[in-house]
């Protein structure tokens, strides 16, 4: 392993005893370039980035702009990044949390971002096992625009739970999500049709901000951050 590695909860937040995946890129370097231009990223977790990758991207005939919705989110020159993960349904202990590290003020149903330019990073897994997983989606749907307006970032990655209920939404480890639907099927709810679907199928698989890598968890075996991002736009463009 080159470079250094470092668990997210040095330099992040951490929810619900979930552990992300955040790695420093050799040199500090930010690029993302292969391992053999100088860069080889290495996760924190011992699990196979790259074998994971087969399960993600919705199926059928739309079309993501990865202009807009990039599917490694990259950034350089930022103020303070946070991270968390793993929020898995409880929203009520997310307000107590980002409100205490005063990035989000407001209500639990109508947050206020209060982080100015900071990033926030979401390392996945932000549905399932509790009962709140519609109200986290929301609390995220609605901090995502209003950090972007005041210059910060929230960065919300999709984790094994996100991509497991997007490719099969009645799988059983979907069962607390979908008992919270209403007025329509779980398959309607993840699809694009549906906004909190949409969503998730817009989110990035990582992200690289000053040459620190998160992801929800893996092993990158080597491979740059431009390299898993064009293996996860290939399958998904290619409905798999």
């Amino acid at each position: 392993m080159r470079g250094w590695t470092r668990k997210c909860a040095a330099a992040a937040l951490l929810v619900a005893g979930g552990g992300p995946g955040c790695t420093r890129l050799s040199g500090g370097d930010p690029s993302g370039r292969d391992a053999a231009g100088g860069a080889d990223l290495a996760a924190v977790r011992g699990e196979d980035l790259s074998a994971s990758l087969a399960d993600l991207g919705p199926a059928g005939p739309w079309s993501r702009d990865w202009s807009s919705h990039p599917a490694v989110y990259t950034k350089s020159g930022a103020a303070r990044v946070w991270g968390l993960s793993d929020v898995h349904a409880d929203r009520d202990r997310l307000v107590t949390l980002l409100a205490g590290a005063t990035l989000v003020a407001g209500s639990a149903a109508a947050p206020v971002w209060t982080g100015g330019t900071d990033i926030l990073v979401v390392c996945g897994d932000s549905i399932d096992k509790g009962t709140q997983s519609i109200e986290v989606l929301d609390y995220w749907m609605s901090l995502v625009p209003q950090a972007e307006a005041a210059g910060g970032e929230v960065v919300v990655l999709v984790g094994n739970h996100e991509v497991e209920f997007l490719a099969d939404p009645l799988n059983s480890k979907a069962a607390a999500l979908d008992s919270e639907i209403t007025g329509e099927s779980p398959l309607m709810f993840a699809s694009v049709d549906d906004p909190h679907g949409r969503f998730l199928h817009e989110r990035p698989i990582a992200a690289l901000v000053d040459g620190w890598f998160f992801s929800h968890a893996g092993n990158s075996g080597g491979m740059s951050a431009n390299s898993i991002g064009a293996k996860y736009r290939a399958l998904v463009d290619q409905g798999i």
